[in-house]
């Protein structure tokens, strides 16, 4: 893995200049058979070159499409995809987190192994900026592809290569850089029961580096931690979707129902079916 604002800043470069033809929209429900990466927070994929395979939920049926460079998918916040790695291609992730702005490129073979990680990986010190945000809010309220939906993309993706630019590398920790590794593991592990020292393994530093990290940028531990990212995926299920109780802790990780209510009521002062009947009477 490659920490470089130089290289990132080229592949930016490089889907700035492709002709978006189409925008796909990932949903957190309905869910598949399987369970999922879940993104907490807004990310886009975009391919360069080849074909990618990519499952995703939109407008209530679960999809499995191949997308090809002028496409793009972005999700919802707890909204998924399932990436399939049996293809040639290289792409470009953004993600929105709320404190920093993290990109990804990837180039694969088509061929096993699933990759493992970005090839080159870039966080900027600051957040998307308003402007920014703006758009997210506008294309995630639209939820459709069109063609003001892909200009606002592709001014989306300017904003995000300036973000990066005015970023200065010196800023750009050891630290700041390893924490951004760990948050690209979690952010799609967070439910798989995924343990310390895997976590460190895909991350790329020693297990002990990754609690002081939690700590540091987010003062909690790792356990308490990961409980959080579960729980507000748990309400998005919650708000989203007609799952049983049993089946959302299924997908959260909790191998026991009652343990899951448990910490939900501990985290929220009632339980998910508490929360879910709540919710459906304020109408939100």
């Amino acid at each position: 893995m490659l920490v470089s604002r130089e290289k990132m800043l080229e592949y930016l470069r490089e889907a700035e200049k492709i002709e978006l033809k189409r925008i796909r929209f990932g949903e957190s429900a309905p869910l598949p058979a399987f369970c999922p990466n879940c993104h907490p927070v807004p990310r886009i994929i975009l391919p360069l070159s080849g074909t990618k395979r990519i499952g995703f939920a939109s407008n209530g049926v679960c999809h499995d499409e191949i997308f090809t460079p002028g496409d793009a998918v972005m999700t919802h916040p707890s909204g998924w995809t399932d990436e399939v790695w049996d293809r040639e291609h290289r792409m470009v992730s953004i993600v929105f987190q709320n404190d920093f702005l993290r990109v990804l490129y990837i180039a694969h073979n088509g061929k096993p192994p699933p990759q493992n990680g970005p090839d080159v990986f870039f966080h900027t010190r600051e957040p998307i900026g308003e402007a920014g945000r703006a758009m997210i809010r506008a294309l995630l309220s639209a939820n459709r592809d069109s063609a003001s939906s892909r200009l606002c993309l592709r001014a989306l993706l300017t904003l995000v290569r300036e973000t990066v630019e005015e970023t200065e590398t010196r800023f750009l920790t050891r630290r700041a850089a390893e924490w951004g590794r760990i948050v690209e593991v979690l952010d799609v592990n967070f439910c798989s029961g995924i343990s310390r020292e895997d976590i460190a393994r895909l991350a790329g530093v020693h297990p002990a580096q990754v609690s002081r990290l939690v700590r540091e940028f987010r003062g909690t531990s790792l356990c308490a931690y990961i409980t959080e990212l579960r729980m507000e995926y748990a309400r998005k299920l919650l708000s989203s979707g007609t799952l049983k109780i049993g089946e959302i802790a299924r997908r959260l990780g909790y191998s026991y129902p009652n343990y899951f209510i448990r910490v939900f009521r501990e985290r929220f002062g009632n339980s998910p079916e508490e929360w879910r009947n709540g919710f459906r009477r304020s109408g939100q």
